[in-house]
């Protein structure tokens, strides 16, 4: 099972870096709903079902698997991680056939947790339908918690976009889709207060290139 390629010091690792970049590159990351995730984990394996805006979005999955101490898998793109081997031992396995049945064996007791992007494909979180494919709700068959998982990222005063999460209450494979558009109208309404990771160096339109501006053009008051 592809289980056996993860590695402990290879996942401490990813998380580490999942954490930095988001810091570094974006404008936090906003948790809401983050109680529903714990709870679920309590009381058995859980799939975290989320939509897929891009390419962050699986650093985020590692950076919150840090924050909930879960012992993961993440399903990709199979070209991902022949692209990129490291990855499975950071604990993402390509979406094929055969690694659904694989990764929903590895969902036999609590802590475990696999994140999945049922869209199968980067699409823009405004768009609807989302248009969901049924992998979740297999991996859910043998006891294991579906969470829904909306996933969207806003601009506010900074250059770089707040990572926004919202974590739903456990549903059934039928309702997952309004589950996950739900979220993101609820992300829509608001940035999550509640920071999880602090953005450590973005910056507004008062940097370095506004004040030489300044020094340089004149304001004027008049039109």
């Amino acid at each position: 099972m592809q289980q056996r390629r993860a590695h402990p010091f290879a996942v401490r690792l990813g998380r580490a870096y999942a954490r930095w970049r988001i810091g570094k590159e974006l404008d936090g990351l906003h948790v809401d709903g983050l109680e529903h995730a714990l709870t679920a984990m309590a009381a058995g394996p859980v799939v975290f079902a989320a939509n897929h805006v891009g390419w962050w979005d699986g650093l985020l999955s590692m950076a919150l698997d840090d924050v909930l101490d879960a012992h993961a898998r993440t399903l990709v793109d199979p070209g991902t991680v022949a692209r990129l081997p490291f990855l499975r031992a950071m604990g993402f396995v390509g979406l094929r056939g055969a690694a659904l049945g694989r990764v929903r064996r590895f969902l036999d007791r609590s802590g475990r947790t696999v994140w999945i992007f049922p869209q199968g494909r980067h699409r823009p979180a405004h768009l609807r339908p989302l248009g969901f494919h049924p992998g979740a709700g297999f991996l859910a068959r043998d006891g294991a918690v579906l969470v829904p998982v909306s996933i969207q990222y806003v601009f506010r005063d900074h250059s770089a976009p707040a990572a926004c999460v919202c974590f739903g209450e456990p549903v059934s494979a039928e309702g997952l889709e309004a589950a996950v558009s739900a979220g993101l109208e609820r992300l829509d309404q608001a940035v999550p207060e509640r920071i999880l990771i602090p953005s450590r160096s973005a910056t507004t339109d008062a940097g370095f290139g506004a004040r030489m501006l300044s020094w340089f053009i004149p304001g004027r008051e008049d039109l």
